[in-house]
């Protein structure tokens, strides 16, 4: 598994920031100059995980956490890799680091956390059910209600969500509003009823977005990551 280290997005030492780069056009289509891609997620987000393979740079997930009625936040934001990465686990391991941060943080077992971010595929969504709790939207059962709305509205301004439909959670055009095109490859090769679902949400294009919130707590969070590491959990 590649090593995994965070860095302060917009401190990145000149030889990261080319290797980011490099990913960044290797991981996606562009339509827009990757150094227009890679400041725009350096000046916003506040942090981004890079993993290593060796010394080569093969992965970035870009990442920040907040506070929002008194819930912590952990924001997943655009991650990709490398087309020299021929493993397995990336998004998950991404996932699953930032999971252990956001509960390691945490005194209460039984105070509220949340990750929030959006997807635009079935592998990123598919972060959002490691802490377990509620997720919203479920795109298994599209038209359920979301318990935690008032807390899905005041994380999506926050974190300045745009062009979301706050009813179903998607964001029409996404990608295109970004620069990027998501390459087939990205996509998980599995029949279940989450990819089914998922890309069924977004009508079929991975062009637009789904912005998800999962809430849940520490204690419930580390029996659900443990159950997923182990592989009791879709």
């Amino acid at each position: 598994m590649p090593r995994i280290v965070a860095r302060p997005a917009g401190q990145l030492h000149a030889a990261e920031r080319r290797a980011l780069m490099r990913v960044m056009s290797e991981a996606f289509t562009l339509s827009v100059p990757v150094e227009q891609v890679a400041d725009s997620y350096c000046s916003r987000i506040a942090q981004v995980l890079l993993a290593y393979e060796r010394d080569d740079l093969v992965g970035f997930q870009f990442f920040q956490e907040c506070s929002v009625d008194g819930v912590h936040v952990s924001h997943f934001s655009l991650a990709g890799k490398s087309d020299a990465f021929r493993g397995k686990g990336l998004q998950r391991a991404f996932g699953g680091w930032l999971i252990r941060q956001a509960i390691g943080r945490m005194i209460h077992p039984f105070r509220p956390i949340a990750i929030a971010g959006v997807s635009n595929n079935p592998k990123s969504y598919r972060n959002m059910l490691l802490i377990g709790g509620s997720v919203f939207p479920d795109v298994t059962k599209p038209g359920q209600p979301c318990i935690h709305r008032e807390l899905y509205e005041r994380v999506a301004r926050r974190l300045d969500i745009n062009g979301l439909n706050l009813t179903t959670g998607v964001i029409r055009d996404r990608c295109a509003s970004l620069g990027l095109v998501i390459k087939a490859s990205a996509f998980e090769q599995r029949a279940d009823a989450l990819n089914q679902g998922f890309m069924k949400y977004i009508d079929g294009d991975p062009n637009h977005g789904v912005f998800a919130l999962a809430v849940s707590t520490p204690f419930t969070a580390v029996a659900s990551f443990a159950g997923r590491q182990l592989g009791l959990s879709r």
